[in-house]
């Protein structure tokens, strides 16, 4: 299996204290489906996760930014606005289909929102 950066930080971190990626996962409040997600790069690293692995297994500062830096290296996905972006919503909605055959997926309207706001999440190519 390959490892993102961030899953080998993690991995080391766990033979350290003799844990396999249940008991992390568990120690950590996750489903061990979306932690070996995370481990494995196919999710993104949510920034609480690192908060709650240096408070869990009481790493350094050195650690800390170890894991920060390799959570943003690790990452596959980026969250754009298309409002932010200039990009028109309704054009982006119509599309979608296309968009959605190249591997971008969107979401319209926002959930719980008036304002019109259109995501593209952009799979990035695993290196």
């Amino acid at each position: 299996m390959a490892y993102t950066k961030f899953g080998e930080l993690v991995r080391i971190i766990r033979i350290r204290h003799h844990e396999v990626m249940g008991d992390m996962a568990k120690k950590l409040g996750l489903k061990l489906p979306f932690f070996s997600a995370i481990e494995s790069g196919k999710k993104n690293v949510p920034a609480e996760l690192i908060t709650k692995i240096v408070e869990c297994y009481h790493l350094s500062t050195e650690e800390e930014q170890e894991l920060i830096e390799a959570a943003e290296e690790s990452r596959t996905q980026y969250k754009i606005s298309t409002i932010v972006a200039g990009i028109d919503p309704l054009f982006f909605n119509s599309q979608r289909k296309k968009l959605t055959r190249q591997g971008v997926s969107y979401l319209l309207p926002e959930e719980g929102s008036d304002d019109m706001k259109v995501y593209i999440w952009v799979p990035l190519k695993q290196t």
